[in-house]
């Protein structure tokens, strides 16, 4: 029986368990404190691999250069690195695809960790259940760039100096870093550490409405800025993604919503500019 052929199955299991084809054994998510400890161990994990891969660039760039880099960008504040120099926001969006890439890696041998062959069970990366036919979700999904373009626009009217750090940098290199970061990364690494194994354990722990509640505030305040702004705007998609999770019983699923609305979102700058 294919994986596709289980999904059935799994929508059925009320704890957000996972039955993988073969399996001996059925995989559960962590109660409460294990899922405390586990992101404590993630986000340890991450920032290990992304210090391996400091001491890598500099092996590979000599120690003067990579120092003389970091610290021209850490001397350009956030809302203005649309204006820096290209090579400045090149490195930006190189350094936060390797967080990105780190979280991914993290989230991956933990949950390796936790159910080995069966790894996708604790962060519910399984295939959509019945994606997305009967669950309006099309209309959630097509309705997050439209609630991005408008909230946008209205807190920009109102306060005139917000922005984020989102731009689109000048250059080759740096237009396709950004749109890889943006896209795919940035989602992928979001959705299996949030949607995948914050929410997989908190549903389980606490029902739905909490996991559901609980994930967005998190998602929301994860994407803190200077203005404290961002993430008011945020939670609204975090909560839809949430739900898009939820209801297909899938982090894939959410991943790919996830993906569709940052790609509207960068074609819209990409086109138009910081409106």
């Amino acid at each position: 029986m294919s994986e596709a052929g289980n999904t059935s199955a799994t929508a059925a299991l009320p704890d957000d368990s996972v039955v993988l084809p073969g399996a001996a054994r059925t995989v559960y998510p962590y109660g409460f404190f294990g899922l405390v400890a586990s992101t404590i161990a993630i986000v340890a994990l991450a920032g290990l691999i992304m210090t391996a891969g400091y001491f890598l660039w500099q092996f590979a760039a000599g120690a003067d250069v990579v120092d003389a880099i970091l610290r021209d960008l850490g001397t350009t504040p956030t809302n203005e690195l649309k204006n820096a120099p290209a090579r400045i926001q090149l490195i930006f969006y190189a350094v936060s695809s390797t967080v990105f890439a780190s979280v991914i890696l993290a989230v991956l041998l933990m949950a390796w960790f936790r159910g080995g062959l069966q790894w996708r069970a604790p962060v519910m990366w399984s295939e959509p259940a019945g994606w997305p036919a009967g669950k309006g979700l099309w209309l959630l999904i097509a309705l997050g760039p439209v609630y991005l373009l408008a909230a946008g626009l209205l807190v920009k009217y109102a306060y005139p100096d917000f922005r984020t750090w989102f731009f689109i940098p000048r250059g080759a290199a740096g237009i396709a870093i950004s749109l890889l970061m943006v896209v795919i990364l940035a989602p992928l690494a979001e959705e299996l550490f949030f949607r995948g194994w914050i929410y997989t354990s908190l549903r389980r722990s606490f029902g739905v409405l909490a996991a559901v509640i609980v994930t967005a505030l998190l998602f929301a305040l994860a994407h803190l800025d200077p203005t404290r702004l961002y993430p008011l705007l945020i939670f609204l998609p975090g909560l839809m993604l949430t739900l898009v999770r939820e209801y297909n019983r899938s982090s894939k699923a959410s991943f790919y919503a996830h993906a569709l609305y940052n790609f509207t979102a960068w074609m819209i700058m990409f086109l138009f500019g910081d409106m």
